[in-house]
C-alpha cells in the first residue's frame, strides 16, 4: 500500500526478487528514496521504476532502470526481465 510497507517486506523474511515502483510517491517519500531505503538493506535488489513524467530519470537511483508510463504488457515483461538479469 505505501513505501513503508514495502520496506517492511524488503527487511522482512519474504524473498522479493524485484522493486518495482512509481517515481511518485505518496506519504513523504519518492521511489528514489524508496529505492535508496531498499538497498540499505538488499543492496542486491534489483529495481525498476515508471514514471509518466517525460522528465524523470533514475541517475539518483543508481543503475536503475526506467519504463516510461503509458507501456504495453510486453514492454513491462521486457523491463522485468531486464532488470531482474534474465532473458
Amino acid at each position: 500500500n505505501d513505501a513503508h510497507q514495502a520496506l517492511a517486506l524488503v527487511g522482512g523474511n519474504r524473498r522479493v526478487d524485484l522493486l518495482f515502483s512509481d517515481v511518485v510517491l505518496g506519504q513523504g517519500m519518492n521511489g528514489f528514496e524508496l529505492a535508496a531505503a531498499a538497498r540499505a538493506q538488499a543492496p542486491q535488489l534489483p529495481v525498476l521504476f515508471t514514471s509518466a513524467y517525460h522528465q524523470a530519470s533514475a541517475p539518483e537511483a543508481g543503475s536503475a532502470n526506467l519504463l516510461q508510463k503509458p507501456y504495453w504488457e510486453h514492454e513491462l515483461a521486457t523491463a522485468v526481465r531486464s532488470a531482474i538479469g534474465g532473458a
